[in-house]
This record gives structure tokens, sequence and C-alpha cells, in this order.
């Protein structure tokens, strides 16, 4: 029997004006920002709960994902990233 496994996925949400610029400290303290503001209104909604984590090197919040539900679809992730997008 195959033990259930998990996925563990980080990332930023990157909104249109900040995609062409460089990646700096400056600019994953705003992603950072992002990043709290997006969790904080998905979670006041009620709708998704994603957690995010940090790194001390990079000094900036990034969106944590971990998913163990082998009942997830790919629906369930589109309407995940979606949301993000929406909301950010």
């Amino acid at each position: 029997e195959q033990q259930p496994q998990s996925l563990n996925v980080c990332f930023w949400f990157i909104p249109p004006s900040l995609r062409k610029i460089p990646d700096n400290e400056e600019k994953r303290l705003i992603l950072g920002k992002f990043t709290s503001q997006i969790r904080k209104i998905q979670q006041s909604e009620g709708k998704i709960l994603v957690n995010y984590s940090d790194l001390p090197d990079l000094k900036s919040h990034f969106f944590r994902m971990i998913t163990c539900n082998p009942g997830a679809s790919s629906d369930d992730m589109d309407f995940l990233l979606e949301d993000i997008e929406r909301v950010g």
C-alpha cells in the first residue's frame, strides 16, 4: 500500500506592475506585503486559507502551500491560483 504524499509549494504572486522590476530586497519586501494582504483578504472571505512563511535570507513573506489531499484536482489548484490573482 502506498502512503499518501504531500506537496510543499512556495511562491509569490507577482502583480503585473512588478513583473519587469529586477529582483532585489526592496521588491521582495513589497511582494511580502502583497502576500500578507492577499492572505488576509482570502481568510476574511472564508473561501481559501493558504499559509505564508519566510526565510531569513529573503526577508520577505511568500505563500507556502502544503497539499496532502489525494482528492485535490487540477480544478482545485486552478481555483486557488485564480483567486490569488483576483485578490492581488
